[in-house]
């Protein structure tokens, strides 16, 4: 599932089935050398962040939102299937995370489990920037282009 309006793609996993209403949108994966979860982090790499940004958002803050084809746009790259498995694993890893999360009442334990994600979230960033071929001068562009 995809948010509409925001100002990023905010992509989660439904593997329940839920019925979804007009403030998202649902994908379906029909090639089968991509899972889920390696399109789950795509969709939330900060690549993404700004390719939608630069490329496709008009009144950027004021009212931002995403259409089909926007979506449909985003270039998958070829290379994200021979990380694949890397990848999946550290979704997997962030979601057991999140569950984890439900069960933390304090503060401390809250940030500390914040922290572990976002340290994952670098790791599928820097995994995502090399399946597109990006290079460090190009990733520090993209890094500085970020809202």
């Amino acid at each position: 599932m995809i948010t509409k309006t925001g100002s990023k793609c905010i992509a989660s996993l439904d593997h329940m089935g839920y019925v979804t209403m007009q403030s998202v949108y649902s994908l379906h994966i029909t090639a089968p050398d991509i899972t889920y979860e390696s399109l789950l982090a795509l969709l939330n790499s900060r690549f993404v962040d700004c390719f939608i940004f630069k490329t496709f958002t008009s009144y950027k803050l004021l009212f931002p939102q995403l259409n089909q084809s926007t979506i449909e746009a985003i270039p998958v790259p070829v290379l994200i299937r021979s990380a694949r498995e890397e990848i999946d694993a550290l979704v997997r890893c962030i979601q057991s995370l999140k569950i984890e999360m439900i069960g933390v009442n304090m503060a401390e334990g809250i940030s500390h489990i914040n922290s572990e994600i976002e340290h994952l979230n670098e790791k599928i960033d820097k995994l995502v920037y090399e399946a597109y071929g990006i290079s460090a001068k190009e990733i520090e562009i993209i890094e500085s282009n970020i809202p």
